[in-house]
């Protein structure tokens, strides 16, 4: 009957530490989740208990308990004996765990080959089983100790002390866990379409995302993958980012909308930003700038600078947002130059510096004297400024390239879009606006809101900047409506009366040229 009550009290004693156990493994996969990270972890701390069941739990008790117990007939021998005992395990153990912390990358060859296909992988679960495998040298120590109370018989306080051991990393964890959700970055991923080495639509955006950085510092953590092709890759990336625990994610141009509309069912928990699109869903968010109002300016510019009343426009894709810059541009020029008309090749690539060149070459050989485009690269500023004719930059201040050729640029001024749209996800007050139909997107803003940028009037008399001045002042206050009534188009047909104007949804429906345009919009 005597070994009834230990017999319990230790297999309580035990229960209670699986539960404790239990717990910990809980708070693991909380806090660092079911994947790479969790796996590096328990690997890590797999180590040190491999050998601590080799040196601690096997050979040490099994030899040491039964000689301490017989002498523990005398005190001062047994006090002695495990002094012995002790001071050996204890500087073995110091020599083990350091020979073994030299040794660590063979360790995981031998016991993880899983973690050496990648290298960020294996440096994980390398850093973090250096750091568990002191565990080793403590948990030693105190197995010793456990099989000296086992010898006195104090059964209760030696099962009972797994129970703190566990119950230690409970509370470290509990530290990591209230971490990761209070003090952790918030983790925001960019989806670009080309580098930011095209200085121009990409390069743009990465001057927001750097504006974001520097705003937020260490409360973000920013992910970006460049170069991604509009289509089937575009998904896989964006899906990607989402795996990766990105809380919003940034989709940088139109051809993403698809791809972000597909992704977004998947992860109804991660907020999506469609740059330029115009669909939304319950977590997908679009923005965009008007890009048609500087366009607006750099008609009046062009009108009152071109000699041979030819303009040349290289556009990207025959869409709403392109054909309104057109538009856009033919209302400023006609507003101080009737005489004048614009010619549009066509590149179909946001970003081909080749074909924008080539392009630019064409119009300048047709008597174009000023060119304007909707691609992104400053190419058709450098052919303008070999060849003696002027031109605008887009997206980003492009004088860089052509400082002769530059008149001004269109600068898209995305960062305080980015910053605001985080602390909206950080204060859990992001929304995706009006309706998932809503023609204008969640956020359009342009000279007034400070989202479109003009840089400095250059290569001009002052009377031509005074008046890009006034067109830009107009645009800002409202005094001048760049679709008022009348409108026509180039076929003479009314588009619309005078006294009205083309509200914003009609924008987004136009695929006609507006007179002062010349040719037919393609398809």
């Amino acid at each position: 009957m005597n070994i009834i009550k230990p017999l319990f009290q230790i297999s309580g004693m035990t229960l209670i530490s699986r539960i404790f156990g239990f717990l910990r493994d809980i708070l693991i996969a909380a806090c660092f989740g079911a994947g790479g990270i969790a796996d590096a972890v328990f690997v890590a701390i797999k180590f040190p208990n491999i050998f601590r069941r080799i040196l601690a739990e096997g050979a040490l008790n099994i030899s040491f308990v039964p000689m301490f117990t017989k002498k523990n007939d005398n005190k001062d021998t047994a006090k002695k004996f495990y002094r012995e005992i002790f001071n050996f395990l204890f500087w073995s153990l110091i020599l083990v765990v350091s020979i073994f912390e030299l040794l660590m990358p063979s360790l995981i060859y031998l016991f993880a080959p899983g973690f050496m296909d990648s290298d960020e992988k294996f440096n994980l679960v390398l850093d973090l089983a250096r750091i568990s495998f002191p565990y080793l040298f403590f948990i030693s120590l105190t197995s010793l100790l456990c099989g000296v109370l086992n010898s006195l018989e104090k059964y209760t306080l030696a099962a009972s002390l797994p129970i703190l051991v566990n119950l230690f990393m409970i509370l470290a964890l509990f530290f990591i866990f209230n971490n990761a959700f209070a003090g952790s970055p918030t983790k925001v991923g960019f989806v670009y379409l080309t580098t930011p080495g095209d200085h121009g639509w990409t390069y743009a955006h990465e001057l927001g995302k750097q504006m974001v950085e520097k705003r937020f510092g260490s409360d973000v953590k920013v992910s970006v993958v460049e170069n991604v092709p509009e289509g089937p890759d575009a998904t896989r990336v964006i899906r990607e980012l989402a795996k990766q625990g990105n809380e919003i994610i940034f989709t940088t141009s139109f051809g993403y909308m698809e791809p972000t509309l597909k992704v977004a069912k998947e992860f109804p928990n991660v907020k999506f930003e469609h740059i330029t699109g115009y669909k939304r869903s319950k977590n997908v968010a679009t923005g965009n700038i008007r890009f048609y109002e500087g366009r607006y300016i750099q008609g009046v510019v062009a009108g009152l600078m071109t000699k041979t009343n030819k303009i040349g426009y290289i556009g990207a894709y025959p869409i709403a947002e392109v054909i309104m810059g057109i538009n856009s541009f033919a209302q400023g020029l006609r507003s101080v130059n009737k005489d004048a008309s614009i010619s549009v090749i066509w590149a179909n690539t946001w970003y081909d510096p080749v074909k924008e060149a080539d392009a630019a070459k064409v119009h300048i050989a047709e008597g174009a004297d000023i060119l304007a485009q909707h691609t992104d690269s400053p190419a058709m500023l450098q052919i303008a400024e070999k060849k003696g004719a002027l031109g605008f930059g887009q997206s980003t201040d492009m004088s860089a390239f052509a400082p002769k050729a530059q008149l001004f640029a269109s600068i898209n001024n995305w960062g305080p879009y980015y910053i605001r749209k985080i602390e909206e996800l950080k204060s859990g007050k992001w929304n995706t606006g009006d309706g998932p139909d809503h023609w204008a997107g969640n956020d359009w803003g342009g000279l007034k809101a400070e989202m479109l940028i003009i840089s400095k009037f250059q290569n001009m008399p002052n009377s031509v900047a005074q008046k890009a001045q006034e067109a830009l002042d107009g645009l800002k206050n409202g005094k001048i409506n760049i679709f008022a009534g009348p409108l026509v188009d180039n076929t003479g047909k009314e588009i619309i009366p005078a006294g009205k104007s083309l509200d914003d949804g009609a924008l987004w429906g136009m695929n006609y040229y507006l007179k002062g345009v010349n040719g037919k919009v393609p398809g």
